[in-house]
């Protein structure tokens, strides 16, 4: 876990200058997860205990709340038109192990995350976590008729502290399959989705716009290159902000299309689509996605320059 804290700070490089005068960030821990905060500013929440509505949508393994830069919570848990939907996370809704089922991570329906570890690392200037799941279905079982462990995954989420105007917050995701011929998959729907999602408070007026140019989102996926930025009154102060996803060269079929909407659900970098693709033993997946958290609105050129310096 050490080296891969390592590895992330070597792929995290961000181009932003913190202010001499502003706190240091720290991490609390609850009997729920963990609080990344700058002084006693709450910045996230990591959720490390199963939570559920009811007995129902039960999960782990993500982060809610999600706070902008002047502390307005900015994501959403259990929503009445999702309940599956939660902050930020990272699912999928096919889990296949042969041709067999192993639960829907994106649903929350026969599925498991268990957090194994995690470790913090805090500076001045950053905080991390690294976790250590285990994923498991009570739909595949050995023959002890116990789940299988199907996936180890390892995650660090590292919280920058702001700048006057920014904050960039990284999730560098690994996952190994722990089971031959595991296979995960989006929705088996025109819309495919499934991966990286975000789920957050939009505002009435939000603009989308990728590096392509502006963004009209529409029922399935839309092109937008590696970077998606979405834009309007998010703290609900009377003045714009904004929040841009970018989606690492490096991550498995970049560039990413995108699932975007404009209010009632979740924004997704999708992969791999509505085909499950293989999980390899001995190949892992690497996920690298960074959100870069901006009080005031950015042009284009600012956040492609923030882009090419994170995709060194």
């Amino acid at each position: 876990m050490r080296l891969m804290l390592l590895f992330s700070l070597l792929l995290f490089p961000t181009g932003l200058r913190a202010e001499p005068g502003r706190p240091a960030m720290t991490i609390e821990r609850t009997s729920e997860g963990y609080w990344i905060k700058e002084g006693n500013q709450k910045v996230l929440f990591y959720q490390r205990r199963t939570r559920s509505l009811e007995g129902k949508y039960a999960r782990a393994n993500y982060v809610h709340p999600l706070m902008d830069l002047d502390g307005n919570e900015i994501t959403e848990d259990f929503p009445a038109d999702h309940p599956h939907h939660r902050g930020v996370f990272w699912a999928w809704h096919q889990c296949l192990v042969g041709s067999s089922s192993a639960g829907d991570g994106w649903a929350c329906q026969d599925f498991h995350w268990q957090v194994e570890e995690v470790r913090q690392q805090q500076k001045r200037n950053w905080a991390a976590l690294e976790v250590q799941v285990t994923w498991s279905s009570p739909a595949f079982k050995g023959k002890d008729g116990q789940p299988v462990p199907l996936v180890k995954e390892q995650t660090t989420i590292r919280v920058e502290r702001a700048d006057e105007n920014q904050r960039v917050i990284d999730f560098n995701i690994e996952l190994r399959a722990l089971v031959p011929e595991l296979k995960l998959g989006g929705s088996k729907d025109a819309k495919g989705y499934g991966g990286f999602s975000p789920r957050f408070k939009m505002p009435a007026n939000v603009v989308f716009r990728g590096q392509t140019g502006e963004v009209e989102p529409t029922s399935t996926a839309v092109e937008g290159g590696g970077w998606m930025d979405i834009r309007g009154d998010f703290g609900n102060r009377g003045s714009e902000s904004g929040i841009t996803i970018m989606s690492h060269p490096s991550v498995p079929g970049f560039p990413q299309s995108w699932i975007l909407r404009r209010s009632g659900s979740m924004q997704n970098a999708v992969y791999p689509g509505a085909t499950a693709v293989p999980l390899q033993m001995g190949s892992p997946w690497h996920f690298r996605y960074r959100l870069l958290l901006h009080r005031n609105p950015l042009d284009d050129t600012q956040i492609e320059r923030h882009f090419q310096h994170y995709s060194r």
